[in-house]
Protein backbone atom coordinates (compact mmCIF):
# COMPACT_ATOMS: atom_id res chain seq x y z
CA UNK A 1 0.00 0.00 0.00
CA UNK A 2 1.00 3.55 -0.60
CA UNK A 3 2.06 5.12 2.60
CA UNK A 4 1.41 8.52 1.12
CA UNK A 5 -1.59 8.88 3.46
CA UNK A 6 0.47 8.69 6.83
CA UNK A 7 3.22 11.13 5.61
CA UNK A 8 3.41 14.45 8.00
CA UNK A 9 3.58 16.54 5.13
CA UNK A 10 4.28 19.64 7.47
CA UNK A 11 7.57 17.70 8.89
CA UNK A 12 8.60 17.09 5.24
CA UNK A 13 12.45 18.93 4.53
CA UNK A 14 14.19 18.82 1.82
CA UNK A 15 18.00 20.70 1.51
CA UNK A 16 20.14 22.07 -2.12
CA UNK A 17 16.53 21.85 -4.07
CA UNK A 18 15.71 24.94 -6.63
CA UNK A 19 12.79 25.28 -4.89
CA UNK A 20 11.64 23.89 -0.94
CA UNK A 21 8.29 23.00 -2.07
CA UNK A 22 9.62 20.56 -4.57
CA UNK A 23 9.10 17.72 -2.91
CA UNK A 24 5.29 17.55 -3.26
CA UNK A 25 6.10 17.07 -7.07
CA UNK A 26 7.49 14.17 -6.22
CA UNK A 27 5.31 12.75 -3.21
CA UNK A 28 2.25 14.05 -3.58
CA UNK A 29 -0.50 12.32 -5.10
CA UNK A 30 -1.61 13.86 -8.18
CA UNK A 31 1.71 15.72 -8.94
CA UNK A 32 3.66 12.81 -8.55
CA UNK A 33 2.09 11.21 -11.76
CA UNK A 34 2.76 14.04 -14.01
CA UNK A 35 5.61 14.06 -15.81
CA UNK A 36 6.47 17.69 -16.27
CA UNK A 37 6.91 17.79 -12.50
CA UNK A 38 10.45 17.05 -10.45
CA UNK A 39 12.65 18.02 -7.70
CA UNK A 40 15.80 19.46 -8.97
CA UNK A 41 18.86 20.18 -7.17
CA UNK A 42 20.38 23.35 -7.05
CA UNK A 43 24.59 23.79 -6.53
CA UNK A 44 25.47 20.28 -7.13
CA UNK A 45 23.82 17.01 -7.77
CA UNK A 46 23.26 15.96 -4.40
CA UNK A 47 20.22 16.24 -2.41
CA UNK A 48 18.77 15.23 1.36
CA UNK A 49 14.68 14.96 1.38
CA UNK A 50 13.68 13.49 4.88
CA UNK A 51 10.10 11.95 5.13
CA UNK A 52 8.79 11.86 8.62
CA UNK A 53 5.39 9.62 9.34
CA UNK A 54 2.30 10.63 11.21
CA UNK A 55 2.38 6.72 12.65
CA UNK A 56 5.20 4.00 12.75
CA UNK A 57 5.21 2.08 9.81
CA UNK A 58 7.13 -0.57 7.77
CA UNK A 59 8.14 0.54 4.23
CA UNK A 60 8.81 -2.52 1.64
CA UNK A 61 9.34 -0.92 -1.59
CA UNK A 62 10.23 2.39 -2.62
CA UNK A 63 10.13 4.17 -5.97
CA UNK A 64 12.33 6.15 -7.25
CA UNK A 65 11.70 7.94 -10.97
CA UNK A 66 14.76 9.95 -11.87
CA UNK A 67 13.60 13.22 -14.08
CA UNK A 68 13.85 13.60 -17.82
CA UNK A 69 14.66 17.40 -18.77
CA UNK A 70 15.69 19.01 -21.82
CA UNK A 71 18.69 21.05 -19.46
CA UNK A 72 22.01 19.35 -19.94
CA UNK A 73 23.31 19.83 -16.61
CA UNK A 74 20.73 18.16 -15.67
CA UNK A 75 20.21 14.27 -15.27
CA UNK A 76 18.45 11.59 -13.38
CA UNK A 77 19.60 10.37 -9.92
CA UNK A 78 21.80 7.27 -9.82
CA UNK A 79 22.74 6.46 -6.37
CA UNK A 80 20.51 7.03 -3.41
CA UNK A 81 21.02 6.58 -0.11
CA UNK A 82 18.65 5.80 2.36
CA UNK A 83 18.54 5.91 6.14
CA UNK A 84 15.99 5.22 8.63
CA UNK A 85 14.67 7.33 12.00
CA UNK A 86 17.76 9.83 10.87
CA UNK A 87 15.33 12.99 10.62
CA UNK A 88 18.20 15.67 10.84
CA UNK A 89 20.93 14.45 8.91
CA UNK A 90 23.42 16.66 6.89
CA UNK A 91 25.39 16.30 4.12
CA UNK A 92 28.55 15.58 5.21
CA UNK A 93 26.90 12.96 7.79
CA UNK A 94 24.82 10.97 5.08
CA UNK A 95 28.22 10.89 2.80
CA UNK A 96 29.93 9.26 6.04
CA UNK A 97 27.20 7.49 7.34
CA UNK A 98 26.49 3.85 6.88
CA UNK A 99 22.77 4.14 5.59
CA UNK A 100 19.89 1.62 6.14
CA UNK A 101 20.26 0.49 2.45
CA UNK A 102 21.75 1.70 -0.74
CA UNK A 103 19.67 1.69 -4.10
CA UNK A 104 21.18 2.16 -7.28
CA UNK A 105 18.47 3.96 -9.54
CA UNK A 106 19.75 3.51 -12.82
CA UNK A 107 19.94 -0.20 -12.12
CA UNK A 108 16.29 0.18 -10.93
CA UNK A 109 14.70 2.07 -13.82
CA UNK A 110 14.37 -1.71 -15.22
CA UNK A 111 12.15 -2.48 -13.03
CA UNK A 112 10.11 0.65 -13.46
CA UNK A 113 11.57 2.26 -10.12
CA UNK A 114 10.81 -0.25 -7.72
CA UNK A 115 13.36 -1.48 -4.69
CA UNK A 116 12.93 -3.63 -2.73
CA UNK A 117 13.81 -2.95 0.90
CA UNK A 118 15.38 -5.15 3.68
CA UNK A 119 12.78 -6.51 6.25
CA UNK A 120 14.85 -6.03 8.71
CA UNK A 121 16.30 -2.42 8.27
CA UNK A 122 12.65 -1.25 7.86
CA UNK A 123 11.06 -1.96 10.68
CA UNK A 124 9.32 0.49 13.42
CA UNK A 125 10.19 3.86 11.17
CA UNK A 126 9.55 7.04 11.84
CA UNK A 127 11.60 9.14 9.34
CA UNK A 128 12.95 8.18 5.88
CA UNK A 129 16.13 10.10 4.79
CA UNK A 130 17.14 9.82 1.27
CA UNK A 131 19.98 11.17 0.08
CA UNK A 132 20.62 11.93 -3.56
CA UNK A 133 24.28 11.12 -3.32
CA UNK A 134 24.72 11.00 -7.88
CA UNK A 135 23.73 11.22 -10.57
CA UNK A 136 23.47 8.99 -14.35
CA UNK A 137 25.31 11.31 -16.43
CA UNK A 138 27.78 13.12 -13.95
CA UNK A 139 26.09 16.17 -14.46
CA UNK A 140 26.00 19.22 -12.26
CA UNK A 141 22.42 18.66 -11.32
CA UNK A 142 20.42 15.94 -10.33
CA UNK A 143 16.41 15.30 -11.12
CA UNK A 144 13.97 13.23 -9.21
CA UNK A 145 10.28 12.95 -10.82
CA UNK A 146 8.49 10.64 -8.56
CA UNK A 147 8.98 9.09 -4.99
CA UNK A 148 6.56 6.76 -3.47
CA UNK A 149 6.79 4.93 -0.52
CA UNK A 150 5.20 1.44 -0.29
CA UNK A 151 4.60 -0.44 3.17
CA UNK A 152 1.74 -0.74 5.96
CA UNK A 153 1.70 0.99 9.23
CA UNK A 154 2.35 -0.97 12.14
CA UNK A 155 0.12 -1.67 14.30
CA UNK A 156 0.02 -2.46 18.54
CA UNK A 157 0.72 -6.18 17.82
CA UNK A 158 3.85 -5.42 15.78
CA UNK A 159 4.73 -2.65 18.08
CA UNK A 160 4.63 -5.07 21.03
CA UNK A 161 5.98 -7.79 19.52
CA UNK A 162 9.65 -5.98 18.55
CA UNK A 163 9.80 -4.96 22.02
CA UNK A 164 9.96 -8.13 23.35
CA UNK A 165 12.83 -8.97 21.15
Amino acid sequence: DDLLAHIDTRGVEVLNATDDGAWTKILAAGERDQDTLELVTDDDETCILSVPFTTNVKPTHVVIVGGGTNDPDVSACAVVKVFVNKPSLGFEECAKKTPAQTLDASEGARDGGVFELDKTAFDNVRTLTFYFESNVGDTERTSVRRLEIRGRTMDAADVNQLKKC
